[in-house]
Formats: structure tokens, C-alpha cells, sequence
């Protein structure tokens, strides 16, 4: 997001207070809607059509050493293990930061890391009583605020169980508030936006406040079915709106996916289920969590191949402005399998692609392609088989992807095999590799598997509890050691840092 758009998001929430008192007065207390408010409906989904794989060059002889420039330790902590647990799920980590500190969120452990020598600031602010964060915040909000939530069952008093939000000062770790939601379950979804932080409860969808309190920008009242709830929250990069993930009937998953307006409060357009799926057996569909203009499904073809769908919005109407069916390819290697559904998030990025315009970046089992969903046009691919490896089978090569560089010129990606690590910097315009760099055997011990990555300046904060999800013995492979893993890590460029 750019800094027009920060800038505009940071008036719209300014407005948004005085705003919640004129939406309170348009709700009936017994839950009916609002009047005049129409609910409008989006046009549904025509058929989709099927965008050719791009032509990949042969591959390469992979065996034999290759010489890159070894990126620069600032410093690095070591850990084997998180406070509670020897499981790690990476979809349980947020890395983000905040001026001179790295926030880091592993499961159960919670740091704040100097950005100048790697010393503990802080950590695991409260005592959770060994339960888990359900959500939290992926970025600062407000004035070096960071919120997050965790369900409170250890409490004597019943009356004190619930979903507590916990907000502290990213500096210190001091907590600027801890209160208790409501009745259990009472947090549905969490997103950060910028330093916009959005929270769903049973009243709607909120924004939470410097000092830790929540208002209502959305109430429930306005969205449609008898019991809403809102599951899914993403706001659409250049745009006001945000999307939701909605379910009607109790069931987990989606039912709706509505576009609304946070500085107003209004339902801009609606979309069932069916309006996407008529027709294709399916029962659900997936709002991105990068960015509130694309919907997916994962499907099964007569051959059970899986494929994904692909449905681009228009964000002011909610038109569905393409639909796209990405097929593997028929050389049985799977080749540009969009791995941007839920289910498939790169775990080297927390959203599994990257937004440029109205094109996106997204990583496959063996790649990272440049692809243009409304037209299903693939601007390039780089292939990690044609690169060649240190060391390592390319049966074990993958891909993570990390983010732009400051400019927006440039993606950097993890590229790990066996024992292997890199660090590539690719063009975004073209696919070409601008720079790579090999981690030292200290860096490959934790950070060279898929690791989370943050961009600071001319530096790369890298983080990872246990470098995959699952079972490492069955997803790293038998040439991979189990020993200690970095947890956090700082380097430096040693070329592109000018």
C-alpha cells in the first residue's frame, strides 16, 4: 500500500468514531435491518475460461557448485523450541516491524527484538495459561500498538471465560489494555491493514483503538442472513473497500462474500456462494487474504488432478470481472498450481503471493510466476529446476516468497533444497535474477527453510520456529539434520544494499 493510501485509510479511521454514532442511530435494537440499506447483489459468475500454461524452458543439469556472495549476519538468535511446545505450525507466526523493534510470534512465545544488536526488548506479555493466540495483528496499528487475541478458560469465575483482546506498546511490551470480549467466541476474525487494525465480534466488524478498546464501523444488523458472522476480513489494495467472508448458517466456512465501506458503514454489494460455484458442485469458496478482489476455490477435475479457481471482483460493484481455471500441466509436473488458496498459503509469506496493479506474483511447487488474472496472460516464469543448485536433489527445491523491495522493483524469494539455502532477489518486471545469496552454515541451520521475511531498509529480518509445518521428517526430507533452529535472524545485503 502506498503512502497515499496509508494516508487516506489513517483520515478514513479518524472520521470512523463519529461515524459509529450516526450507524448506532440507523440499526433498530431488535436486530432488523436498516431501513433503506438494499443489500445490493453482485452479478454472478460466468463460465470460466482456461488460461494455457506458459512454455517452459528445459531443464538444466542441477549437480555441480555454484558461487554466490554470502549474505551478511548482523545477528542471529538461536532456539530449539518455543516455551510450550515441540509442534510448530507456521501459520501460528507473525513477523512484522515496528521502527527499531521486530516483533516476532511464535505460537506460544512472543519477543520484541532490537533491530540493533538482536537483545530481548520483551516477551510473551501475558500469561496466557498455556493457551494459543486465536488471531493476530501481522503489522503496528496507531501509535506502536499491537493487538492480538486469546480465549481466557483458566479463569475461576465462569463469567471471566471468553475471548480476551490484548493490546500492547510494540516499544516496551507494556500491555496499554487487556479486556474480555464477551462470551465465548466472541472474536470471529482479525486483520491488520497498514496501521489499521480490524477485529469481527458479534456486534460486526471493528477497528481496534490506540488505547485498546474496539468500535463497531460495521454492525451485524447490515449484513445479510439471520445470523451472520464474519469469518474472513481483507481489505482490497487502492481501494476504500473491504471484503468479508461471511457464514449464515453456523456451519464453518463461507456463505457470502460482501464488499462494505468502513468509513460509512454500508454494504456496498453481496455475493452467495452459488453465484460462484452455479453449476460446479461446489459448496464453498476461499476470500484471499492478501486482497479482498480475488475469491478461489480448489476443485477436482475427471482425472482427480486439482485445480483452482480463480475469480476476480470489481471492487466498487462487486462484478465479477473474470474467472479464471488454472490446470497443471500435462508433462505431470505440477507447474503453476496457484498456491494462493487458504489451504495452500506459501509458508514463506504469510498471504502465498504478492499484488502489483491488477497482476499478482505467485509461487507453484517448482516456481514463481508473474500472472495477469483477467486476462489469464502469464508474464513470466522463473523456474527453479533451470537455476541450478549448490548442493541437494530438486525433488526437494522450493520457493518462498517474501516481499517487494521498498521501490517495488524487485521480489525477494527463499530457494531451499537439502542442506541449501538462497536468497534471490528477481526482477518484478521481467523474472530475471537481479542477485543471490547463499546463508552460512550457522544461517542454514533455522532460516533456510521457507522462512518468513520482512524488508527493513537494506536489511532482511528472517524468521522461522522449525522451518516447516508438520512433521519435519516427513517434509524436509532425509539429507536435512533436525538439530537447533534459528528462530530470528537480521542480515544485511552485501551488493544491492546501495
Amino acid at each position: 500500500m502506498g503512502d497515499h493510501d496509508l494516508t487516506r485509510r489513517r483520515a478514513a479511521v479518524a472520521t470512523i468514531a463519529a461515524l459509529t454514532v450516526v450507524l448506532t442511530a440507523a440499526c433498530s435494537g431488535d436486530g432488523s435491518e436498516p431501513e433503506g440499506d438494499k443489500r445490493p447483489q453482485a452479478e454472478a459468475s460466468a463460465s470460466p475460461t482456461f488460461p494455457p500454461n506458459p512454455d517452459l524452458p528445459d531443464p538444466v543439469d542441477t549437480n555441480g557448485p555454484i558461487t554466490e556472495p554470502l549474505l551478511e549476519p548482523v545477528w542471529l538468535i538461536r532456539s530449539a523450541r518455543t516455551d510450550e511446545s515441540d509442534d510448530y505450525d507456521v501459520r501460528s507466526q507473525a513477523l512484522f516491524v515496528d521502527g527499531d523493534v521486530a516483533v516476532y510470534q511464535a505460537q506460544d512465545t512472543m519477543l520484541g527484538i532490537s533491530m540493533t544488536d538482536g537483545s530481548t526488548l520483551w516477551k510473551s506479555p501475558v500469561d496466557m495459561h498455556g493457551e494459543l493466540p486465536d488471531y493476530t495483528g501481522t503489522s503496528a496499528h496507531g501509535d506502536h500498538r499491537w493487538s492480538f487475541v486469546y480465549p481466557e478458560t483458566a479463569a475461576k469465575d465462569l463469567d471471566a471465560w471468553g475471548d480476551r483482546l490484548v493490546t500492547i506498546d510494540t516499544r516496551t511490551g507494556e500491555v496499554v489494555d487487556d479486556i474480555l470480549l464477551g462470551s465465548y467466541g466472541a472474536a470471529t476474525a482479525m486483520r491488520s491493514d497498514g496501521d489499521v487494525q480490524y477485529l469481527a465480534t458479534e456486534d460486526g466488524l471493528g477497528v481496534v483503538n490506540d488505547d485498546g478498546s474496539v468500535h463497531t464501523v460495521v454492525w451485524l444488523q447490515r449484513l445479510p442472513g439471520k445470523h451472520p458472522e464474519i469469518v474472513g476480513i481483507t481489505p482490497i489494495d487502492g481501494s476504500d473497500v473491504v471484503s468479508l467472508a461471511i457464514n449464515t448458517n453456523n456451519v464453518i466456512g463461507t456463505d457470502v462474500i460482501a464488499g462494505v465501506d468502513p468509513t460509512t458503514g454500508k454494504v456496498l454489494w453481496t455475493h452467495p456462494v452459488t453465484d460462484f460455484a452455479r453449476g460446479q458442485g461446489a459448496d464453498y469458496v476461499d476470500l484471499s487474504l492478501v486482497d479482498g478482489r480475488y475469491v478461489t476455490r480448489n476443485a477436482w477435475d475427471s482425472q482427480s488432478q486439482e485445480m483452482l479457481h480463480l475469480w476476480v471482483l470489481d471492487p466498487d460493484t462487486g462484478k465479477i470481472r473474470a474467472h479464471q481455471l488454472a490446470k497443471p500441466s500435462t508433462n505431470s509436473k505440477n507447474y503453476h498450481q496457484m498456491r494462493i488458496g487458504v489451504n495452500d498459503l506459501g509458508s514463506g509469506n504469510p498471504h502465498g503471493m504478492v499484488v502489483v496493479g491488477d497482476e499478482i506474483i505467485f509461487e507453484d511447487f517448482h516456481g514463481i510466476s508473474r500472472y495477469r488474472p483477467l486476462t489469464g496472460e502469464y508474464v513470466w516464469t522463473r523456474r527453479v529446476d533451470i537455476m541450478g543448485l549448490r548442493h541437494g536433489d530438486v525433488d526437494w527445491v522450493s520457493f518462498g516468497i517474501g516481499g517487494l523491495s521498498p521501490d517495488g522493483t524487485l521480489l525477494y524469494t527463499s530457494m531451499s533444497s537439502g542442506q541449501s539455502g538462497d536468497l534471490l532477489a528477481i526482477d518484478v518486471e521481467t523474472g530475471e535474477v537481479a542477485g543471490r545469496w547463499a546463508l552460512d552454515d550457522a544461517q542454514d541451520a533455522g532460516l533456510v527453510g521457507r522462512p518468513l521475511m520482512v524488508l527493513d531498509g537494506d536489511q532482511l529480518v528472517l524468521a522461522r520456529n522449525r522451518s516447516v509445518e508438520g512433521d519435519p521428517e516427513l517434509m524436509e526430507g532425509p539429507q536435512k539434520p533436525l538439530g537447533p533452529r534459528n528462530d530470528v535472524g537480521l542480515v544485511r545485503f552485501p551488493e544491492l544494499a546501495s
